[in-house]
């Protein structure tokens, strides 16, 4: 009798560490977050730095490679120049330079996704309220995956809703419509790109965020989702200073992410985090003691890691601001608490 019981307990005890083996590995399956993005300069497109005029080498070409594979990042946005007041894209990205460098990129490392960062700051350059412009840019945007073979497109536009000395304010006009123009831009450019990968920018929509730039409403990104495959949103520039606030503020972000899956066409959510040059305008929206990399992506683990019943990832990776300003230590903190965890 003993030893039945014995026999009984010690099964039990096994299926209970198996079910937690499988029950450990489905989360780490579930928190990933693979689909790790970086944005990059204009120099791989371009072929030299535009502020410095330096030109683009094969070492930097190779250093490129090296940094993302090292880091898991597995979407790229380059820098492919605004739109311009008509709606068109700068010669350069068609140009051979660009073609080459596409090329080379591929070539060297093949698992990395290209994708043209296009778009740019609403009432200067960009009109997504008039119908010719829009379809010169939907028209540009599909010459470009077509020409240079890129698989998708990086859209990013940027609406100032905050004047700020050393920033070009174009003012507020089309405010009160821009939520329901955005969504028709991302719908035509579904119906004209109907295969294409199709990622684009949105600012944190916790009630907690206060940012520099217009915040699109919760029922806009559900929107937007249905015509996107990818969406970043934009978790720094919040105003918050409260580390507890920030982490609160992380997870209602979060809690927004899971709704928008439940009615999602499989769009993927990454959180986008800042490594950028904290200049001093914007210091009232950027505290980096809260906003840090290192802050960040531990706080957000820590809400990831909450219990909560899920059969998908609630974030499915970081997305890097950028590429150009971030330094060993910022991506070797990702690496220990996001690309490698």
């Amino acid at each position: 009798m003993r030893r039945t019981a014995w026999s009984f307990a010690t099964i039990l005890v096994v299926a209970i560490y198996l079910s937690e083996i499988r029950t450990a590995n489905f989360r780490r399956e579930l928190r990933a977050g693979v689909e790790n993005s970086v944005w990059a300069q204009s120099l791989y497109l371009r072929g030299y730095q535009p502020t410095t005029s330096k030109p683009l080498t094969p070492a930097d070409l190779k250093r490129f490679c090296d940094t993302l594979r090292a880091n898991k990042i597995k979407y790229a946005y380059l820098f492919a120049g605004p739109y311009d007041t008509n709606g068109m894209l700068p010669d350069y990205v068609f140009s051979p330079t660009a073609r080459s460098s596409v090329e080379t990129i591929r070539r060297d490392c093949p698992e990395l996704i290209l994708l043209p960062w296009v778009g740019g700051i609403v009432n200067k350059t960009v009109f997504i309220d008039d119908l010719r412009w829009v379809s010169n840019a939907i028209n540009e945007t599909s010459r470009l995956l077509k020409e240079q073979r890129f698989a998708g497109v990086h859209v990013n536009f940027e609406f100032f809703t905050h004047q700020i000395s050393d920033e070009f304010y174009p003012g507020l006009r089309g405010l009160d419509h821009y939520g329901e123009d955005e969504i028709q831009f991302f719908q035509a450019l579904r119906k004209k790109l109907p295969s294409a990968f199709i990622s684009t920018v949105a600012v944190s929509t916790s009630p907690m965020a206060v940012h520099w730039k217009r915040k699109n409403t919760f029922d806009e990104i559900r929107s937007i989702s249905k015509y996107v495959d990818q969406i970043a949103i934009l978790c720094f520039d919040t105003s918050i200073s409260d580390r507890r606030v920030f982490k609160e503020s992380l997870r209602l972000q979060v809690e927004n992410i899971k709704a928008w899956k439940a009615s999602a066409r499989g769009t993927q959510f990454l959180i986008g985090v800042g490594t950028f040059v904290n200049k001093a305008e914007l210091w009232k929206f950027r505290d980096l003691e809260v906003e840090s990399i290192a802050n960040t992506s531990r706080t957000l683990q820590d809400v990831l890691n909450e219990p909560q019943p899920r059969e998908t990832p609630l974030v499915d990776g970081l997305a890097i601001f950028a590429e150009w300003t971030t330094d060993e230590t910022e991506w070797r903190q990702l690496r220990e608490n996001w690309f490698d965890r």
